[in-house]
């Protein structure tokens, strides 16, 4: 089914899921840049060599079925290890593809996974001449916080859980709990290979809030007065992961969401 679809609902690939059999991956980049998607979103993990590599998980499993952590693995033996390590691209490679490609419109949304290697990140940005289609995001408030420092005049978005997170997240995540909304700059040291992530009741409040110009929610969580209480400070709301169209089209008119991540490369042909 086709759709008239309203100017302002913004679609992001959500790690070029459906554009090719694995997520992240460079041939799922190149697919969604053909494409002309308008926004995409990667994400990043640090190997032991300090390379920036592209992947979600804080582990990957190798030919012999074996999983092994992102950050104890050299990027140069990705691909002795081959299994999942052997598709994953760096950084660069996938930067080198967006600069490289005809297409000069699509945003890039890079989720960045672990801490203390902000600097390192936006200098590849930087040199690949990209920084104006970045916006940088994380669940990690120090990230936020330290590339603010770097690029201030940077578009910012902080994902985080508004309400109290599952007895399934919990398991998997190790959880922090902000006080009174406000997450001040902790500081991490050592938040490499995890996965982690805050919540903040309702509607996040302080410094943070001041930096970023986008939020990102579960859409489990998501409420109309949240999303009004962002808007009314021009901060735009964006919330995860759609698979088609119809849902897309009943929150942004019930909610007022701004983007959606999209797991699903029919929602894309929906619209055209």
């Amino acid at each position: 089914m086709k759709y008239n679809m309203d100017s302002k609902i913004k679609l992001i690939s959500h790690r070029f899921l459906t554009f090719s059999k694995i997520e992240n991956s460079a041939d799922g980049l190149r697919a969604a840049l053909d494409y002309e998607v308008p926004n995409v979103e990667f994400d990043i993990r640090i190997a032991k060599c300090g390379t920036p590599v592209v992947y979600h998980d804080p582990e990957a499993i190798d030919i012999k079925g074996l999983s092994h952590k992102i950050n104890t693995v050299k990027f140069s033996n990705f691909n002795i290890l081959k299994g999942r390590f052997k598709s994953i691209p760096s950084l660069d490679q996938v930067l080198e593809i967006i600069a490289n490609h005809k297409n000069k419109k699509t945003k890039l949304l890079i989720d960045i996974k672990d801490f203390g290697y902000e600097e390192n990140i936006l200098d590849h940005i930087v040199k690949k001449k990209l920084s104006d289609r970045t916006i940088y995001v994380s669940w990690l408030p120090e990230v936020i916080y330290s590339l603010n420092k770097l690029t201030p005049t940077s578009k910012f978005c902080f994902s985080y859980w508004c309400k109290s997170p599952s007895v399934i997240i919990k398991e998997n995540h190790i959880v922090f709990k902000s006080h009174n909304g406000e997450i001040k700059n902790p500081l991490a040291t050592n938040n490499i290979g995890k996965s982690s992530g805050w919540y903040v009741k309702g509607v996040l409040k302080g410094k943070l809030r001041d930096i970023v110009s986008i939020v990102c929610i579960p859409r489990q969580m998501i409420d109309r007065n949240l999303v009004n209480e962002y808007h009314k400070s021009g901060i735009e709301v964006s919330s995860f992961s759609y698979l088609n169209l119809n849902d897309i089209v009943k929150d942004k008119k019930h909610y007022k969401i701004d983007y959606f991540f999209v797991d699903n490369k029919k929602v894309f042909d929906d619209i055209n």
